[in-house]
């Protein structure tokens, strides 16, 4: 029998499908599979029960023309009868078709009284090959129509043109014998070529003959012998079926008859793309006895379909199979359960993010995967709860997200990926279970997503460092630590964890980092529930700095020294091998700018490696011999000739740097914060130029904290 939902599923049917169909001569599973489209296969056989259920579905004649609205002058004409309703409302049809009377081909106005004593003795000798035939069809076999029996038509056509023809229908159980019209049970006298029988209901199968009798009138009919038109074998469908269902076994029994030798019974998913008599769904015959089935089915919570297809046997041993039954269905019940994810991560693909995940399936129901904001109420995970709920607790909004992955198989292992939302930092992922109006929430789990921080760099200010980033997508904090240049993570020391409030109000993290150089490691991270969720650390290198002070004092001429400036150079804080080079520029007007690329009025001069010497050779750029002390005491020291000071003005110590003075190696700087202001006065120079046979007199030092002119200011 057709059910309510699939009436429903056939009135949704394409409109030309259902024509199509419709207009079929000879209705079967095949035929009708054939013009479905393949993801409405499964409504083959309810829709070849419902047009056989109701055959005025093929015989519908089109619908009449509407009757136009009567004019003030007119009398309204009278209503005409209601005309069945067109192939063009076929969806209704299909939904109403069981309350649609059927229209017969059959009229029993045509079925006669006759004794058949008045008739000529059978002669025998009936020409079987010759015999047109007889076709045959069941009606009503679901009971749909309440006023008609099941019942068997049989179809033939009319068999001469002579004045008088009328049919003499038998039905015998004894199949395989030679035809006769007078041994077999005597069914009816027709002058049509129809007739219905209705189906017996203590009989596996029935063999009809059709019989004519022909002549020029009355009397030449009555002694004509009797001529086959054909015979056919019944099969009759199995009746009475009886389905229950309890704890995953589907048993079933019908009404046994004899003549009945096997009982062939399928058993399908309500949805399967297959005709329900496939060989495929056929049970075992240790599942079927001769009165009843039994079937246990791991699966729970879904709907079975049911067809039995009787078999009977030839006295020559061949089996015959019948028509197989209307489909019948029967619902495996199953209590819902929770499932619980045995892993959620994140993955990158080349599409994008993906959430990746694997659980193994529940009992019952169809599984899906909620991706959501928000943490979904635990009040969902406590028991089962109607499936609107969802919708009531915003799982369902448009802002989150679904996956249904249909059923899985009990404790069969799923994994899956489904993309992470676009523009989501957090994601709680929920594992639900639905089975009709009902769903199970599993627990969920949160996943965050923190961005790393790829544009670090750290800006070098006077006596600190400050590191700056742009904040990273989705972090709370960022774990900033610092670690000697090419050391592990062992040796990392935490400076601390910023908030992004911090951050911005103090510009950027600010670090007192080693002059010969670090690594900066930031760390974004998230947390909830205590549990961190950290990105990909990004590594900073401070290359370091070289801090250079430097020292001049006024040499006076002795007998044993020339008269200059000595020079000391030093590094602030630890010994440098490899140090740079120097050199010293003069202006008369202003301090010096650079130590290369000489403009307005700089000029190099020479030193000379050393102390205080006569004739010592001096050059313009200033070359260490081997390292550079930590202190003054351990300078470098160089020897300004007085010949080569111009005159009065500013004398400043310079780096001399290469194109790319700095690159990935360590910055360096020279400051002059040992001096005080690097001014050489006229009255300076003419002591330094004094006879040494004079006794020289203590230069002017006043207002330093260093021997020499050039103190701290």
């Amino acid at each position: 029998m057709v059910t309510v939902e699939q009436r429903e599923q056939i009135a949704q049917v394409p409109r030309d499908v259902l024509r199509s169909i419709m207009g079929l001569t000879h209705l079967t599973y095949d035929s009708v599979d054939a013009l479905l489209p393949e993801d409405l296969r499964y409504l083959a056989q309810p829709i070849l029960d419902l047009l056989l259920e109701d055959e005025s579905l093929l015989t519908a004649e089109p619908e009449s023309e509407p009757t136009p609205e009567p004019t003030p002058r007119e009398e309204a004409a009278p209503e005409p009868e209601q005309a069945p309703a067109s192939k063009s409302n076929l969806g209704e049809r299909f939904k109403l078709a069981a309350t649609v009377a059927a229209k017969r081909r059959f009229n029993p106005d045509q079925v006669f009284e006759l004794d058949p004593s008045l008739l000529s003795p059978y002669q025998w000798g009936a020409d079987e090959a010759e015999a047109p035939g007889v076709e045959y069809q069941f009606l009503n076999l679901a009971g749909t129509d309440t006023d008609q029996a099941p019942r068997v038509e049989l179809a033939w056509s009319r068999y001469s043109d002579d004045p008088v023809v009328f049919y003499r229908i038998v039905a015998t159980t004894n199949i395989g014998a030679t035809p006769n019209p007078e041994i077999n049970e005597q069914l009816a006298f027709t002058e049509g070529v129809y007739f219905e029988d209705p189906v017996p209901s203590n009989e596996a199968f029935r063999e009809y003959q059709v019989w004519v009798y022909r002549g020029a009138d009355d009397a030449s009919a009555l002694v004509s012998q009797p001529e086959l038109v054909g015979r056919v074998l019944v099969i009759f469908p199995v009746r009475g079926i009886k389905l229950t269902a309890g704890e995953g076994v589907i048993a079933g029994t019908w009404t046994a008859l004899p003549g009945h030798h096997h009982m062939r019974v399928f058993v399908s998913d309500v949805k399967a793309n297959a005709r329900p008599d496939s060989s495929e769904f056929q049970l075992r015959e240790d599942f079927v006895q001769p009165m009843r089935f039994e079937y246990i089915t791991p699966e729970r919570g879904v709907t079975k379909r049911v067809v039995l297809q009787p078999e009977i046997k030839h006295p020559d041993g061949t089996v015959l199979v019948g028509q197989i039954s209307p489909v019948h269905t029967v619902d495996i019940k199953g209590e819902l359960a929770q499932v619980e994810f045995n892993d959620v991560y994140r993955v990158e693909t080349e599409n994008g993010p993906m959430v990746a995940f694997s659980v193994y399936g529940p009992p019952v129901g169809d599984f899906h995967v909620y991706l959501t904001q928000t943490r979904p109420s635990p009040d969902l995970t406590v028991d089962d709860i109607p499936a609107e709920a969802l919708s009531q607790e915003g799982m369902d909004d448009g802002g989150n997200i679904s996956h249904p992955f249909g059923v899985i198989g009990h404790n069969e292992e799923l994994a899956q990926k489904v993309y992470w939302p676009q523009d989501w930092d957090e994601v709680f992922v929920t594992p639900v279970v639905k089975l009709g109006n009902y769903a199970r929430v599993g627990p969920s789990v949160a996943m965050q997503h923190v961005d790393t921080i790829d544009d670090a760099e750290i800006r070098e200010f006077v006596g600190y460092q400050l590191v700056t980033f742009g904040w990273p997508r989705g972090a709370s904090l960022v774990r900033v630590q610092r670690q000697p240049q090419g050391s592990t993570a062992e040796d990392r020391e935490i400076v601390r964890e910023f908030t992004e409030e911090e951050y911005r109000e103090q510009g950027g993290v600010k670090l007192f980092l080693d002059n010969g150089g670090e690594d900066v490691v930031l760390t974004p991270q998230k947390y909830y529930e205590n549990k961190p969720t950290r990105a990909e650390e990004t590594i900073v290198s401070y290359p370091g700095l070289w801090k250079f002070l430097y020292s001049m004092c006024i040499e006076v001429p002795t007998a044993t020294q020339a008269g200059g400036i000595s020079l000391r150079i030093w590094s602030d804080g630890r010994e440098i091998m490899n140090p740079p080079n120097f050199s010293v520029v003069f202006n008369p007007t202003r301090k010096p700018l650079a130590g290369t690329a000489l403009s307005h009025g700089d000029r190099t001069i020479g030193a000379a490696l050393g102390g205080p010497a006569f004739d010592a050779p001096a050059g313009t750029v200033l070359i260490a011999n081997g390292d550079i002390g930590s202190s003054e005491e351990t300078a470098q020291r160089w020897f300004i000739p007085v010949e080569q000071i111009p005159g009065q003005g500013f004398l400043r110590v310079l780096l001399v740097m290469d194109e790319d003075p700095y690159g990935d190696q360590i910055r360096q700087i020279i400051t002059d914060e040992c001096t005080n202001g690097g001014i050489l006065r006229q009255h300076q120079i003419d002591w330094m130029r004094r006879s040494p046979q004079v006794e020289p007199q203590q230069p002017d030092n006043s207002g330093t904290r260093r021997r020499g002119f050039f103190g701290r200011g």
